[in-house]
């Protein structure tokens, strides 16, 4: 499941994909923009850009710099790529976007910066059929679910085995992220 390998990734200091990928337009400067994105590092991020690497470059799985940014939290940079017209639409090998990306995390901030830049609310990956809401809901992330509920997002979709984003953070004893997804179906 991504979000046991992510947090693997987190826990090892390894990043979720670029280092030793070879990035899928042939530059080595798009992998060096996914990578210092992911690092948070603001002033390569500007050069490479300011150099000309595409802000939507993407790695082997198809992930860009936003959406390693987004995952990391790194709401400063995620702006920067907004702003040199980063698409938020963007979905990864796995069909992911930015905002699941965020999601997964307690990356609030970001997930409102996203929301408010125009990243689709209930884009479900092809894997298991989870969004934003439900990533945000299994890890017990309150405060992003409350976001998320707030700008729209569908509270009644499913994955693939018919559950929702309530059944997750019940299940996982998130108890503040259950009481706002109960009071926001009632």
């Amino acid at each position: 499941m991504f979000l046991a390998f992510a947090l693997s990734c987190k826990n090892s200091g390894e990043a979720p994909g670029p280092q030793g990928a070879a990035p899928s337009h042939g530059a080595e400067s798009a992998g060096a923009l996914i990578e210092a994105a992911y690092a948070g590092r603001m002033s390569a991020v500007k050069d490479l850009l300011d150099r000309g690497v595409p802000v939507d470059a993407t790695d082997q799985q198809g992930r860009t710099a936003l959406m390693l940014a987004s995952f990391e939290g790194k709401t400063g940079i995620v702006q920067l790529l907004l702003e040199r017209g980063a698409a938020t639409g963007l979905r990864d090998g796995t069909g992911r976007t930015a905002l699941i990306y965020a999601a997964s995390g307690p990356n609030n901030p970001t997930v409102r910066l996203l929301v408010d830049n125009g990243a689709g609310l209930d884009v479900q990956d092809k894997g298991e059929g989870w969004t934003a809401l439900m990533f945000a809901a299994a890890e017990g992330h309150a405060d992003v679910v409350k976001t998320l509920l707030d700008a729209g997002a569908n509270l009644g979709l499913t994955d693939v085995d018919g559950d929702t984003a309530l059944k997750f953070a019940l299940d996982k004893g998130h108890n503040e992220a259950a009481r706002i997804l109960a009071e926001a179906a009632k």
